[in-house]
């Protein structure tokens, strides 16, 4: 019987100790900073260890939000096909679309519009966040795309 034991216990921490280099694979920390670096093999090899495609930081900043706001198109694409929500807002309310039009990320926006990003939110929208930064060109598209005008921002 503690002979038993002895072998279950030494095995359990035989597992826990091969598995430990995985875990460290999982840290929001890491596959936030990863996103940032536009590392796809990274993001790609968390998500096969059991990593979430929205894992986010403290603030709710998703790794597709992260993406969206480097201009990372290929990421973006690839969190999408692992089922990222594409409209998840952070603590303050923003999507991912709203990281991409602060940032100009013009192309980003049109890749997240094509897979069903929201371009008419409450509060502040997409369109007033990339007006603010001054970015003509992602501003005309969203109001070719019926992005509403008149929407009075909550502050």
């Amino acid at each position: 019987m503690i002979r038993h034991c002895f072998i279950r216990s030494l095995a359990a921490a035989l597992v826990f100790s091969l598995a430990a280099p995985a875990f460290a694979q999982l840290d929001p920390e890491r596959l936030m900073r990863m996103a940032e670096l536009n590392d796809i093999a990274g993001i790609r090899e968390a998500l096969a260890r059991g990593a979430a495609p929205d894992t986010a930081d403290e603030h709710g900043n998703t790794l597709l939000a992260a993406a969206a706001a480097a201009g990372h198109v290929e990421l973006a694409k690839f969190l999408i096909s692992q089922r990222a929500r594409i409209n998840n807002r952070n603590a303050f309310g923003d999507t991912p679309l709203m990281a991409a039009s602060y940032h100009g990320q013009l192309e980003m926006a049109r890749q997240l519009i094509a897979s069903g990003a929201e371009v008419n939110t409450e509060g502040w929208t997409p369109l007033h966040y990339c007006a603010w930064q001054g970015h003509v060109d992602l501003c005309s598209m969203l109001i070719d795309l019926r992005a509403l005008i008149n929407v009075r921002a909550p502050n």
